[in-house]
């Protein structure tokens, strides 16, 4: 069975509108799948800008807890040094009349035992 021109034409018409449709889904495809490495790069740079910037605030952080914690140690240090201070002045004041006795009394013992050996 031929087809003659008019039954022809309709058919060849069919065949093109069933290749262009085939056509067109394979470039919207083309396109879902360029719009998807699109948004998926553009998740990834967003990705690394958000890390970096929560990066970037946590090193700002640690950077005012490290001078807060070398502000806090050095005040105590400060505290401690005084306090020593203070021990060690209140010591010497308690040893010194202390100290006066035990050098009188050695010095008798020496001024004696020299009075010994002169006899």
């Amino acid at each position: 069975m031929s087809l003659n021109e008019p039954q022809k034409a309709p058919l060849e018409a069919l065949q093109k509108i069933k290749a262009a449709e085939e056509q067109a889904k394979t470039l919207v495809q083309d396109a879902k799948e360029a719009e998807a490495v699109k948004i998926v790069q553009s998740a990834q740079e967003e990705a690394r800008g958000l890390i970096q910037k929560h990066l970037d605030e946590a090193k700002a952080t640690a950077a005012h807890n490290k001078q807060a914690m070398v502000a806090a140690a050095a005040e105590e240090a400060g505290k401690i040094k005084r306090t020593s201070e203070e021990s060690a002045g209140a010591l010497k004041e308690s040893v010194a009349p202390l100290l006066e006795k035990a050098v009188e009394k050695t010095a008798l013992r020496i001024q004696e035992y020299l009075q010994q050996r002169k006899i």
